[in-house]
Parts: structure tokens; C-alpha cells; sequence
């Protein structure tokens, strides 16, 4: 009798909520260094030209670290809170956004996620791309520079650039952001003018 008065202690004893405690998963300096910072001004312009001499204008509209609660990523219990960036670009001065780019800090690290408007009109639809810290990377020269840390998002679809061309290649710099953008059907490649 005595065994099972401290066996149902016990097990009473450790039953605690589980959500007492918050786990938090902050940007660290080594994540910074995988973030990029060069659009952290709103209406800062980054122009793109292809080998015909012509170019588009992403702007900055939003840039912001924020600090999320939640069950973390890929749970369903809240005790999480995250840092997470979130940096809209827009198109050539259009009113709506090009792509949406969401860094988060997760329990394996950092995870991106590039939402990039579809069509030519890019506030109708988009696709979402996605990748982590255990992305393969590449580098890219662009004129006399060498990118280092670029992620090559190859089947993408449907996004148009100049009413012309249609992007299936982003290549994506972990710390400056988009360094080219290919339309392979018309063997067509803008690069960020540097």
C-alpha cells in the first residue's frame, strides 16, 4: 500500500504544465552574418540589368526584427518565442509587394522563406521557397565581385520581369539578398548592379 501512496506522489508531483517555461531562440552574432543588412533602410533601391542593358528596381518597403511567440516552428505547443526578420521588397514602384522574405530562429537554426509574387501583376498570386542553414552554397561573380554565399532557387515559376520574361532561377546571397534573377527559356540574366 505504502508503493503505490508514493508511486501516485510521485507521478503527481512531476505532472507540470509544460508551458511554464518559454523557450527563446534569438538572433546570435553568427546568424547575423547569414541576414542581410543592406536593405535595412526603407527606400533603399537595388537596381538589376541583364545583358540587353535592361533593368528593373526592387525598393525596400519594410524591413524589421521581430520577436514572435508560438509553439517555435513545426510545433503545436506555445512556449516558444523567436526572432524573426521580415524585409518586403517592392517592384519598379508598383504598389504591391515583389517578394516577402522571412528569416526565423529556430531550434535547428535559421530557416528562410521567400514568397515571391507570380505574373505580371505580382499582387495576384505567389510561390513560396524555402530553405535552412544546411543549404548548399555557391558563389557568384557579378562584375568584379564575388558573391559567397549564395543559394541557387532553381523551378521557379512565374515570376515576370518587364512584362517579357519569365523567371524560373533566383539566386539568393545569404548576407545581401537577391544577386540575380535567370529566364533560361530566352537565356536571359539580370544581375544586381554593383
Amino acid at each position: 500500500m505504502k508503493a503505490y501512496f508514493l508511486i501516485f506522489i510521485v507521478l503527481f508531483s512531476c505532472s507540470g504544465d509544460v508551458n511554464d517555461s518559454i523557450t527563446v531562440y534569438n538572433f546570435t552574432e553568427s546568424d547575423l552574418q547569414r541576414i542581410p543588412d543592406v536593405y535595412e533602410t526603407e527606400g533603399t533601391t537595388v537596381e538589376f540589368q541583364n545583358q540587353l542593358q535592361e533593368s528593373f528596381v526592387l525598393t525596400v518597403s519594410d524591413y524589421g526584427i521581430y520577436r514572435k511567440t508560438g509553439g517555435g516552428i513545426g510545433t503545436n505547443v506555445q512556449n516558444a518565442e523567436y526572432d524573426e526578420l521580415i524585409l518586403r521588397l517592392k517592384k519598379n514602384n508598383t504598389d504591391c509587394t515583389f517578394s516577402t522574405i522571412t528569416i526565423a530562429k529556430t531550434i535547428d537554426g535559421l530557416k528562410t522563406w521567400i514568397h515571391a509574387y507570380t505574373e505580371a501583376n505580382p499582387c495576384n498570386s505567389y510561390d513560396i521557397y524555402s530553405f535552412d542553414t544546411t543549404q548548399t552554397l555557391e558563389a557568384l561573380t557579378v562584375g568584379n565581385k564575388t558573391y559567397q554565399k549564395v543559394v541557387r532557387i532553381s523551378d521557379v515559376s512565374g515570376i515576370v520581369f518587364l512584362d517579357t520574361y519569365v523567371i524560373d532561377t533566383m539566386y539568393y546571397d545569404l548576407k545581401e539578398g537577391f544577386v540575380g534573377f535567370d529566364d533560361n527559356i530566352n537565356d536571359i540574366q539580370f544581375r544586381i548592379l554593383n
